[in-house]
């Protein structure tokens, strides 16, 4: 009887990865070709407004902008949202989830998944905030397929990590959300890195050695962004947006490549609203204020741990979007018209040999494009190297 059991649960183990596999390939092909289809067509659009717009009056370009940037971000949204999904319960007081992307904000993150960036994508399609997005990511995003260009019109900034090289930049950049007249919502995972356990315990041990509180689920942030993020936008800020990511209990972490697998995951969030009056002055204080922010948040998290949930109201305002959907398919309709009209009389018109090779450079690009996005996805920091000051 255990050998039966041990051989079905070996079949079952098969069949899984077998479907797994399956699902892989079919999103590889159905889905990321509209999507890059779709970020290079957003981009050449956006490039040709910021060479005609941007000169005569960037607010025009902006909006422009605002308004394009998440129709390519919905052929990736897609994927958590439709392809895979995703559970996605939000928590909350509802005047705090209404007011997102709708006010200046600085929103503080935590950092448990490698798809938390996605996630934060997910929330910003349901509640039309994704064109006020901003972040301070490392130069190396810059080379991502697609996402980096519009990344880059968007007003992302990307920095070495050393203010001494950055520090014109930021400041050119903040001047410039500051005196932008729509709204920004401009994203830091002050972590700098994602969770995992062993993080944690060198984390434990570094808040043990400078007498501070001991974190259970979440690191110690890197103040230094924060404090440099908070004092250079004081005049336009109006709120500080604390957003927690968490996956449910009981369930393994998600992934770029488990959302392809169309793995099952249900992720919470929980938006906590913070005048921008509350703020201190001085780098000191916005530095205990910066610590005392995720203290709340293991706090939270610790109440989470225990019960599966956020101690918080759950919002339903924010239910996923069929026009995620409707434009993504728009996306893969235009993606295989293209190929029907053009690709495949082309590669009809081979040789044998020539349709080998044409044929095994797909598989190669499919297969290097995943791996790229699954990178991609990985930890990201947000922490600025500022100098101690004398």
């Amino acid at each position: 009887g255990r050998a039966r059991r041990a051989m079905g649960a070996s079949k079952r183990s098969a069949l899984t990865k077998l479907a797994e596999g399956a699902n892989v390939a079919a999103c590889t092909v159905l889905l990321l070709p509209p999507f890059l289809l779709s970020g290079a067509c957003v981009t050449a659009v956006l490039l040709v407004l910021f060479a005609v717009l941007w000169p005569l009056r960037r607010e025009w370009f902006e909006r422009c902008c605002a308004a394009l940037v998440p129709l390519a971000a919905n052929s990736l949204v897609v994927v958590p949202e439709w392809w895979a999904g995703v559970n996605l319960r939000c928590y909350g007081d509802t005047a705090a989830w209404e007011a997102v992307g709708r006010d200046n904000g600085i929103m503080m993150c935590n950092h448990r998944s490698d798809i938390d960036w996605l996630t934060g994508w997910a929330v910003g399609i349901r509640v039309g905030a994704l064109g006020s997005y901003r972040a301070i990511m490392k130069r190396s995003a810059l080379f991502v397929p697609v996402l980096g260009t519009l990344w880059w019109l968007s007003g992302y900034v990307f920095i070495t990590r050393n203010w001494m090289k950055d520090k014109d930049l930021m400041l050119r950049s903040f001047a410039n959300i500051n005196a932008s007249p729509l709204p920004y919502m401009l994203v830091l995972f002050a972590e700098g890195t994602r969770f995992t356990h062993n993080k944690l315990k060198i984390a434990q041990e570094f808040a043990k050695s400078k007498g501070m509180p001991v974190p259970k689920h979440t690191l110690v942030p890197k103040t230094r962004g924060f404090v440099a993020v908070a004092s250079n936008l004081a005049q336009s800020v109006d709120a500080v947006y604390d957003v927690t990511f968490m996956p449910a209990e009981g369930k393994p972490a998600p992934s770029l490549f488990g959302l392809f697998c169309r793995r099952p995951a249900e992720i919470h969030v929980h938006v906590r609203r913070i005048d921008a009056k509350e703020l201190p002055e001085g780098e000191h204080e916005l530095k205990e204020w910066c610590l005392d922010l995720f203290r709340s948040k293991d706090a939270a998290l610790e109440a989470h741990a225990k019960a599966n949930r956020f101690d918080a109201p759950e919002y339903v305002g924010a239910p996923r979007r069929l026009d995620t959907l409707l434009i993504a398919l728009f996306w893969v309709c235009a993606y295989a018209y293209l190929m029907w009209t053009y690709a495949l009389p082309a590669v009809a018109s081979l040789s044998p040999e020539g349709k080998t090779r044409i044929g095994a450079a797909g598989v190669v690009a499919a297969v290097m494009l995943v791996r790229t996005f699954i990178r991609a996805s990985s930890a990201k920091t947000t922490d600025v190297k500022v100098p101690k000051q004398a």
